[in-house]
């Protein structure tokens, strides 16, 4: 049998999960991963694990310079996937004109990685990928492109029409073999808990990516720490690895590290009585009782200075 090579673009830990559960023994996979945003010490340790346990991933670490990338690449992939669905940022513009005879897949960055971009009314990245789009490839979107084979998402049915026949669910593509090995690939250890109830609050970079005031952040996640402690729970604290805020509890909280996908928590064995995020997508995932987005809204405001969120409020029907 004809084994495919594979080149995932990873600019995330999330995307090296992903990479992870795409791979197959029908598959020799080589995982690109650009280093400018994750802790490189982990990376390396993450790069020995994962080529350890699989004979057929190998893992390039990167900066994102075109040189780099250009140097640590060869000629020979027959399927390239991309999680930034750009061409006018680096590497994956240099990546896209390079092999723009192979076949492109892309997989989305996350749940809400679409209607995050297209409801951003305050920096109008929308209009402005469009614009860059149509002087780069002559398309507004580079998933209109006839390389490009299909889209890997979640919910079919976020995504505008002009996407829909190449839309295929992410789970379809997934290794559901491979959990344990994961857990191992990002040192999970969570602490074995009974008889208490557990709540997690996932938080999200929205100070880093410029929508609120970083002390706006950590108001808002601690007071939905306190509030579900002073109603009985052990709370788990889960930052964003893109997060650079350091939150400091006086309170008994099982801090997480961060850098890992949240997605990975589902295969601890540990279900959540309840799970607390802004509108973090990872909630969607999460294994808990009941799910609580504090502002799902939040990418349709248009003035975040006048935002407001009663946390007391949103909680108050917990158990």
């Amino acid at each position: 049998m004809l084994v495919k090579k594979r080149l995932f673009v990873c600019r995330s830990y999330y995307h090296i999960y992903c990479a992870v559960k795409c791979s197959d023994k029908f598959s020799q996979t080589t995982i690109l991963c650009i280093d400018y945003q994750l802790d490189k010490k982990k990376l390396q340790r993450m790069k020995e694990r994962i080529e350890k346990i699989f004979s057929n991933i190998k893992v390039i670490i990167s900066t994102k310079s075109y040189k780099d990338v250009k140097s640590k690449l060869n000629n020979d992939y027959d399927e390239i996937y991309l999680f930034h669905w750009v061409v006018y940022k680096m590497p994956e513009m240099y990546i896209y004109m390079r092999f723009k005879n192979s076949i492109f897949y892309m997989i989305e960055d996350g749940v809400n990685h679409y209607g995050g971009i297209q409801k951003s009314i305050i920096n109008k990245k929308i209009y402005l990928k469009y614009l860059i789009n149509y002087l780069l490839i002559r398309r507004k979107d580079l998933v209109l492109k006839d390389n490009v084979k299909n889209i890997y998402v979640t919910y079919l049915d976020k995504y505008p029409e002009y996407m829909k026949e190449k839309l295929v669910l992410l789970e379809t593509i997934f290794n559901k073999d491979i959990n344990e090995e994961l857990l191992d690939i990002f040192e999970i250890n969570i602490p074995r808990i009974d008889n208490a109830k557990i709540a997690i609050v996932l938080t999200q970079p929205l100070s880093e990516d410029g929508f609120i005031s970083e002390s706006k952040k950590i108001e808002i996640y601690m007071e939905t720490v306190n509030e579900l402690v002073k109603k009985g729970y052990l709370v788990f604290f889960k930052s964003h690895p893109r997060e650079k805020t350091k939150y400091s509890f006086s309170t008994d909280v099982v801090v997480l590290d961060k850098d890992f996908p949240a997605e990975i928590l589902n295969f601890t064995g540990i279900k959540f009585n309840i799970a607390v995020a802004v509108s973090s997508g990872s909630l969607e995932t999460i294994n808990a009782d009941y799910k609580i987005k504090l502002f799902p809204e939040f990418f349709d405001i248009v003035d975040y200075n006048t935002m407001n969120i009663n946390v007391r409020d949103k909680l108050k029907n917990i158990i």
